[in-house]
């Protein structure tokens, strides 16, 4: 079933506009404040600087959530709702001192003179309320300019954020091609070592041999075995050395390799609370970016609701200065209609009712094993 859609008229769309603008503003305010920055585990230099830079935001949301939001939707508007059985029973009034005397006219007629006492009255009453929002506008506007304030230098440190990502990556892609160039290193030297080990064999070998051809030729055999005895020897040290060396290269490679793989995984570890730390920022910057941008759609509608009130005013007064009841009742019937404008834009400002779900955007490091 498809549902019927109902076109607003212009009154209608500007309390609706209205109503959802203090909805978005409060809701991005209080995701502001729920916003939390955890530090890397190694605390990059920026990220006191950027910690109070979210304070200083999370102060102006405050200002919002406290302040200037509570009174837009609510106790202003409810100034206007408040005062409305008044106003409504003062036209009254008028309608029946109009029923008593539909022809009185002229300065001095009494008739005239009460129409014109009460219209006064509520002219200077809705004069009040009207210069209390008009005053609102300026607030709203000093609001808007610290948010975009606030939004600016967090978009600073978000640069910070992503240049120390960049700076951790380029460190990773130098530490990759070292441990390349070190495994490379260490496939060369472990060939190196096989023939080591070879010629520690033949030097085993030549001795064990010299000595056996020793011990069974004797003579001048022993001399000529003595020398390959000797020359055995003279292998097994030699060879020893080369094999103790190279494997002391191996070892330290692979050292380096270790303590290359431990530093790209912190590093590693390191951009990923960036890139939370990253995302925190970015959803505030967005927050404020929306908050302002519906600001001004919201100081549009306060503005309306202000010249309402202006309306009423202007029409209370010119009644007021007629000298006939029957133009007194036709001005005051018109300040009724802008009056009713009025009532229906508050009463739409303070029906607002905010549902916020409270979440962290705190970035959860692993930490090292």
């Amino acid at each position: 079933m498809s549902q019927q859609v109902t076109q607003l008229n212009p009154t209608q769309q500007t309390t609706q506009s209205a109503f959802l603008a203090t909805t978005v503003i409060t809701a991005q305010c209080h995701a502001i404040l729920n916003t939390q920055f955890t530090p890397p585990t190694v605390k990059p230099d920026w990220f006191d600087d950027l910690s109070k830079k979210l304070d200083s935001a999370k102060l102006v949301a405050k200002q919002w959530i406290d302040d200037l939001g509570p009174q837009v939707s609510a106790s202003i508007p409810s100034s206007v709702i408040n005062f409305d059985a008044t106003f409504q029973a003062s036209i009254d009034a008028i309608h029946e001192l109009y029923k008593a005397d539909p022809t009185a006219s002229g300065k001095d007629n009494t008739t005239v003179q009460q129409a014109s006492q009460i219209m006064t009255a509520l002219s200077s009453q809705v004069s009040g309320i009207e210069a209390t929002v008009k005053g609102m506008n300026k607030e709203l506007s000093d609001w808007g300019v610290k948010m975009q304030a606030a939004h600016d230098d967090l978009v600073n440190g978000a640069t910070n954020i992503q240049k120390t990502i960049i700076d951790l990556q380029t460190d990773i892609e130098s530490m990759n091609n070292a441990i390349d160039n070190n495994r490379a290193a260490i496939e060369k030297l472990n060939k190196d070592l096989v023939y080591a080990q070879v010629a520690v064999g033949v030097g085993i070998f030549m001795l064990v041999a010299g000595v056996a051809l020793t011990v069974a030729t004797a003579g001048t055999a022993a001399v000529v075995s003595g020398g390959v005895a000797a020359v055995g020897a003279a292998s097994i040290i030699a060879g020893g050395v080369t094999w103790g060396v190279l494997q002391n290269q191996i070892d330290d490679d692979y050292d380096s390799i270790a303590q290359e793989q431990k530093q790209k995984a912190e590093d590693q570890q390191q951009i990923i609370a960036l890139q939370g730390l990253s995302n925190a920022s970015s959803a505030v910057v967005s927050a404020i970016e929306t908050s302002t941008s519906v600001l001004s759609d919201f100081e549009t509608t306060w503005t309306v609701f202000g010249n309402e009130l202006d309306d009423v005013v202007t029409k209370l007064n010119s009644g007021a200065s007629m000298q006939s009841i029957i133009m007194e009742k036709v001005m005051s019937d018109a300040a009724k209609n802008e009056w009713d404008d009025a009532v229906e834009l508050a009463k739409q400002l303070a029906s607002a009712k905010i549902a916020i779900e409270t979440k962290e955007l705190a970035p959860a490091v692993k930490q090292a094993a």
